[in-house]
């Protein structure tokens, strides 16, 4: 008698339309979730690196300027595509031949100082204030004081 309730298919065990449907929206929430989750990871990670990247190229300059190499300051310049690692007293004077240029991240935008030249020897530099990165969500504040001190 439980072998004819067992082979059954009537009785048999199985999944609704509905029972599906269910499931497969929770599916669709739970991956919805995580992208969002990712994406915010990602936008943070990529405003971390983007600040990380500038404030060596900072403490670069400075350093350079502090030893004196090739007998010139040193400073950075910040355009919408890239930052210029260069020499001279400032921008427009420089010797091209020795910039060093890194990219922007697209999705980065900056405000505040464009231009920060430190002095040789000293390294101070020749304007203080802040370099603000955001990334439409979060942002980072870089402050350059006037003994040539970088904040992050």
């Amino acid at each position: 008698m439980k072998l004819l309730k067992i082979l059954d298919t009537k009785n048999s065990a199985g999944f609704t339309l509905i029972e599906v449907l269910i499931s497969l929206a929770i599916f669709v929430i739970i991956l919805g979730l995580g992208y969002f989750v990712n994406l915010d990871f990602y936008k943070s990670y990529t405003l971390s690196s983007e600040r990380t990247v500038l404030v060596g190229l900072l403490v670069k300059a400075r350093n350079n300027s502090i030893v004196n190499i090739n007998e010139s300051k040193h400073g950075i310049y910040l355009t919408a595509n890239e930052y210029i690692l260069f020499q001279g007293d400032n921008y427009l004077a420089r010797d091209p031949i020795y910039d060093e240029s890194i990219k922007v991240d697209s999705i980065i935008a900056h405000t505040g100082l464009t231009e920060i030249v430190f002095n040789q020897l000293t390294g101070e530099p020749n304007i203080t204030g802040d370099i603000i990165l955001t990334n439409g969500v979060r942002s980072a504040i870089i402050s350059i004081q006037n003994e040539g001190r970088i904040n992050w």
